[in-house]
């Protein structure tokens, strides 16, 4: 189920993440393997509970699809910042005028997600700006009721 799209100004949120390279077939091991709650509790450094991914894509590009894939920060939302290091990075997510739709179903098909954000960009004649970012609920076992809400930086 896609909900309504939704556009407004986002603030940055602060997030505890690590880098990586992603193309469609590595990006669900990737996340599940980022280790970053580890990396998090190891560190002392506390969460919302959200886990969020940020895809940094550039404007006109489709960088998933591109031999080389795209940037990706994998990690969870915190409250406080903390020094980065080699292997976690104090980052945050874009900030900006921003449209998204909120995903009720599995990640398989969070793709639905960013068609409907296209065809409402095209009806309302919105320019997609590049970054995107996935913010997860918190895990259901039930795929059916797992929440994800896509947001993408407008232009």
């Amino acid at each position: 189920m896609i909900g309504e799209a939704l556009i407004a100004t986002a603030r940055p949120r602060l997030l505890a993440s690590v880098r990586r390279q992603a193309t469609p077939q590595a990006i669900g091991p990737l996340i599940r393997g980022s280790g970053v709650w580890e990396l998090m509790k190891s560190r002392g450094i506390e969460s919302t509970g959200y886990n969020v991914v940020v895809y940094w894509d550039e404007p006109g590009q489709d960088l998933m699809h591109s031999p080389g894939g795209i940037p990706v920060d994998i990690g969870a939302e915190i409250e406080k910042p903390f020094e980065s290091d080699a292997e976690l990075s104090c980052t945050t997510t874009p900030a900006g005028r921003f449209i998204s739709v909120l995903h009720v179903g599995p990640y398989d098909r969070l793709g639905e997600a960013y068609l409907a954000i296209r065809a409402h960009c095209r009806a309302a004649g919105l320019t997609l700006a590049g970054p995107y970012w996935e913010f997860y609920g918190h895990w259901n076992t039930d795929p059916s009721k797992l929440e994800t809400t896509v947001s993408r930086l407008l232009a």
